[in-house]
């Protein structure tokens, strides 16, 4: 892998998932993706981020995710609808195509993004995981999205004994989760 974007979640973070879009949350937008979605402006556009506001320029998320989203993500929605970008989608979404813009730039042929949390948190970012790969991504881009626990990566990094750098950041890694768990020993 040439590119990869790292989403990094530790404790409560990880337990609560994936952040959703901040329009939907502050209700500037209905929550849909269609004519009439966004509720600050009253514009018509389908998704409020694709025009200016104020000095928030526009976002390049539906036009750049053509290349690698189902479809049906594009479809317009009812009123009713709920908005594929909307739920932990969104900050996926937003990884997801940080990394493939990074990489193009760049003339990189391959990247991904790299979702780490405690093996123990990890029950609601493996379904958000599994929507996303599923119902967004295109199936030649699944497998660029992965999930992995930072017991492991701890464990992958302590057998690089000739780089100092791996041996400390595992050391780190190890005593934070250490702590975490003498903190919350219930939640171990």
């Amino acid at each position: 892998m040439e590119v990869v974007a790292i989403e990094a979640k530790f404790d409560r973070d990880a337990s609560e998932g994936f952040g959703t879009c901040g329009q939907y949350r502050t209700q500037k937008c209905a929550g849909f993706y269609g004519p009439g979605s966004d509720l600050a402006t009253k514009t018509s556009t389908w998704c409020r981020l694709e025009n200016w506001d104020g000095q928030r320029s526009p976002r390049s998320y539906w036009s750049f995710g053509k290349r690698y989203f189902q479809p049906p993500v594009f479809a317009e929605q009812p009123s009713s609808g709920v908005c594929p970008l909307r739920g932990g989608n969104y900050q996926l979404m937003r990884n997801f195509l940080f990394a493939a813009a990074y990489a193009e730039k760049y003339g990189k042929q391959t990247f991904g993004v790299i979702v780490i949390c405690p093996a123990k948190n990890d029950r609601i970012l493996t379904a958000q995981l599994a929507e996303f790969r599923d119902h967004v991504l295109l199936p030649e881009h699944r497998e660029t999205i992965k999930l992995l626990h930072y017991e492991d990566w701890t464990g992958m990094l302590s057998t690089n004994e000739d780089h100092e750098e791996s041996l400390k950041l595992a050391k780190f890694l190890g005593d934070r989760i250490e702590g975490v768990r003498k903190k919350n020993p219930s939640k171990s």
